[in-house]
């Protein structure tokens, strides 16, 4: 079962300073080669999200590893 929520995209980040300046709910949504950007910041972590972007943690842990390697 997955939760169709922000926070379990695929290529949703949660930074520390996301994480402080927000209370825990919000998230980066990010893109491949490029770094974090605030406009990208959603501030609903738990809003619905569209089901096709909601992935396993571990392929949302594999996306986040290829992003930050991408970014380097």
């Amino acid at each position: 079962m997955l939760l169709s929520i922000n926070r379990y995209r695929k290529d949703a980040f949660v930074s520390g300073m996301a994480r402080q300046m927000s209370d825990g709910l919000s998230c980066y949504l990010v893109r491949m080669g490029r770094p974090v950007r605030p406009p990208r910041r959603v501030m609903g972590s738990l809003d619905a999200a569209p089901v096709r972007r909601v992935a396993t943690r571990d392929e949302a842990d594999a996306y986040v590893r290829r992003w930050i390697e991408s970014c380097r």
